[in-house]
């Protein structure tokens, strides 16, 4: 089912009838939570560097997924990373 959905996107490459090669970073912080970039800086980034897909995935939040950047060249996806302490 994958397959067939990135068979009809722009951002896949590479693709035989059962392999599917994505360019992609999957773990990025913006300035919402700690990094040092604005989402659109890093949007841009990622396509100077060819990538197909990335994901901003910015500290114990997701308020940034309805304002992620739009671009034609790479694929963005939101996501969040949970902070999980251990209090022993």
């Amino acid at each position: 089912m994958q397959q067939k959905y990135w068979q009809n996107q722009k951002h896949a490459r590479n693709i035989t009838e059962d392999k599917l090669v994505l360019k992609a970073d999957m773990h990025i912080h913006s300035t919402i939570s700690d990094g040092s970039y604005t989402m659109e800086e890093i949007v841009a980034a990622a396509e100077k560097k060819g990538l197909d897909a990335i994901t901003i995935t910015d500290h114990d939040t997701f308020s940034h997924a309805l304002k992620l950047p739009k671009s034609s060249k790479v694929k963005v996806c939101a996501g969040i990373e949970i902070s999980a302490f251990d209090y022993d």
